[in-house]
């Protein structure tokens, strides 16, 4: 037992020191924090960033040239949500899940 406890003890101090280096940090708009948006969840595509607030159930874009553009809302409309809970973009699609309605919406940006 002992041998067991100083294997575990060397491999913990070994293998915990993962390094991460920051490469860029990137401060959003004013726009958006004026907007009272709370981004909860966000989805990377080559022409910026998807960001999700499932607060205020809305979808932002953040284009690379820091334009923003919203979308959604509360409600049960075609680009509305009621619990919107996880956004994916790929190309230029984005889905965001909705957990309420039971649903996945496609977006075309």
């Amino acid at each position: 037992m002992k041998y067991i406890l100083t294997i575990i003890l060397f491999c913990s101090s070994i293998f915990s020191q993962i390094n991460f280096n920051i490469i860029k940090i990137i401060d959003l708009p004013v726009s958006i924090a004026d907007n009272e948006f709370q981004s909860t969840n966000f989805s990377v595509s080559p022409t910026g960033f998807y960001l999700l607030d499932n607060i205020n159930r809305q979808v932002a874009f953040l284009s690379n040239d820091d334009s923003v553009i919203y979308a959604g809302g509360y409600g049960v409309d075609n680009d509305a949500f009621i619990d919107p809970i996880e956004i994916f973009s790929y190309n230029l699609r984005v889905w965001v899940v909705d957990r309420t309605e039971n649903k996945l919406i496609e977006f075309d940006h």
